[in-house]
């Protein structure tokens, strides 16, 4: 069984931060505060697993785990420093 590990940076853009993480004027009035996001510098690992089912049929299994840079965990709207993923799909080998 194949194990692919990854580790690695991500970064986002103070306009992509901005536009997902920063409240909204409606937003900051009702949580009472406003956030304007800076640029970011996500640290991620994470593996793919594959195992074979038949000759050729696949089960693919894909973790992933993000550490989110400050200027995000600091927003009003996050309520964790870091995010998980996870990914279960099948393929067919032609």
């Amino acid at each position: 069984m194949p194990v692919y590990p990854e580790v690695g940076v991500e970064y986002q853009t103070s306009d992509y931060t901005r536009y997902y993480f920063a409240p909204t004027q409606t937003e900051a009035a009702r949580l009472g505060r406003s956030y304007r996001p800076g640029s970011a510098v996500n640290l991620f690992a994470g593996a793919l697993i594959e195992t074979r089912i038949t000759e050729r049929w696949y089960a693919h299994l894909y973790v992933r785990h993000t550490v989110v840079d400050e200027a995000i965990a600091d927003s009003p709207l996050v309520s964790q420093k870091g995010r998980s993923s996870a990914l279960l799909a099948a393929a067919y080998r032609f």
